[in-house]
């Protein structure tokens, strides 16, 4: 995903005092690009805090956070949510190849 596209229009030497304009994001990235800064809020206050928590705690921390960040924006608390169940998946693909089970 492109987050710079520039304005291509060339002014000839008057280009080299123009300062260049970026695209605006659209809602998509920008809702991607909080949500990250929202993940990344969420963990460094946990690593912060000391309290030792496993992977299945840090994603139904996530899951909840995307419940809650919902109510304001639902494309943003989905895309944490998404991620939630993406950790909780993994935990599932290593519990199973623990068990010597194939998880395909």
């Amino acid at each position: 995903m492109n987050t710079t596209e520039t304005d291509r229009e060339t002014r000839g030497w008057r280009r080299l005092f123009t300062p260049t304009r970026f695209a605006r994001l659209s809602t998509t990235e920008r809702a991607i690009i909080d949500a990250q800064g929202k993940l990344l809020a969420v963990l460094v206050a946990a690593l912060q805090s000391g309290i030792p928590f496993d992977a299945k705690h840090f994603a139904d921390m996530l899951v909840l956070l995307g419940t809650v960040t919902s109510e304001d924006d639902r494309l943003q608390g989905e895309i944490l949510a998404i991620w939630g169940d993406t950790v909780r998946e993994s935990l599932e693909c290593i519990a199973a190849a623990e068990l010597g089970r194939d998880f395909s």
